[in-house]
């Protein structure tokens, strides 16, 4: 399944995964901006439980997860592994591999998913599991609060040539 050349904000995919609410845990993740309609189709096929509004501009949004590990039990020695998940891939509107190239806020992208049924504690649902993301409008992101110092250039040394003892040597 797809969300279509939507607009992203806080893109933690690649080699920068979050970390989970809550939690010392790490996930892959990406909120995408809905339209109304989109919002409330996203929680009536209980991919989530409310809808979500971004409080800088107050529409509407989904985050799209997917956990860099899962963990099992060894059933031979009974002691609890943690295996790693494969990554959600990048690639940009060719097809291309963009890696851990880093996806800025109002980057536009397609994002897949898939439906992934869970149950805990007597509970059971579906939600949305991260897939890859396609990237066709790339906003860098520039990161951070940035460098504001101003420099000096650096000085360089004149190399000049001298006379030496070398170049007197007759051969």
């Amino acid at each position: 399944m797809i969300l279509s050349n939507v607009k992203v904000k806080w893109a933690k995919v690649g080699n920068n995964p979050g970390t989970k609410y809550a939690s010392d845990e790490t996930e892959w993740s990406i909120d995408c901006q809905l339209t109304a309609e989109e919002s409330k189709d996203w929680v009536a096929k209980g991919y989530a439980q409310k809808e979500r509004f971004d409080p800088e501009d107050g529409l509407p949004f989904c985050k799209i997860k997917r956990n860099t590990h899962f963990t099992k039990k060894n059933p031979v020695t009974g002691t609890t592994e943690k295996l790693e998940i494969s990554q959600p891939f990048i690639k940009d509107k060719y097809g291309d591999d963009l890696g851990d190239t880093a996806i800025g806020n109002g980057s536009v992208c397609n994002v897949q998913f898939m439906e992934r049924p869970w149950e805990y504690a007597g509970k059971s649902g579906i939600t949305a599991t991260l897939v890859g993301v396609q990237v066709m409008e790339l906003v860098e992101y520039s990161g951070g609060l940035g460098d504001e110092f101003t420099y000096v250039e650096k000085p360089t040394a004149e190399i000049t040539e001298t006379e030496t003892d070398e170049d007197k040597v007759p051969f």
